[in-house]
């Protein structure tokens, strides 16, 4: 049975080497777990940007739905007064309803948003 057993006297400096191999590999992992750090970061960021956006949105929907509610409704008063054609309330009623659409189009599209969000930040509750 023959043992050999390698005890290093002179390595020419490869431990050095190594060593400075293994601190330039943590750094870039370093550097690159930052970088992913700060993309998803920004990510998140742009997200609640364009939430508040849809939100801003589905806002603005709301005071122009009234308007137009409002509007039709004199359309129906002067139309049962006469002073006003069927065409003229069919296109108030397509105003209220094309209104709703609308809005009911941004209130959904905030409502994914926000899913997106919370599923980007696995902030809500697993079960």
């Amino acid at each position: 049975m023959v043992c050999n057993l390698e005890i290093p006297i002179w390595d020419n400096k490869k431990s050095q080497l190594k060593q400075q191999e293994w601190k330039a590999q943590l750094e870039a992992t370093e550097a690159n777990y930052e970088w992913t750090k700060n993309a998803f970061d920004l990510q998140i960021e742009s997200e609640i940007e364009n939430l508040r956006s849809d939100i801003a949105l589905y806002n603005s929907f709301t005071d122009l739905l009234k308007t137009n509610e409002r509007f039709y409704q004199e359309t129906v008063r002067r139309y049962k007064e006469g002073l006003s054609n069927y065409i003229e309330l069919l296109d108030a009623r397509t105003e209220v309803t094309s209104t709703q659409l609308e809005q009911n189009l941004a209130k959904y599209q905030s409502w994914i948003r926000h899913v997106n969000i919370e599923r980007m930040a696995a902030s809500a509750p697993i079960k």
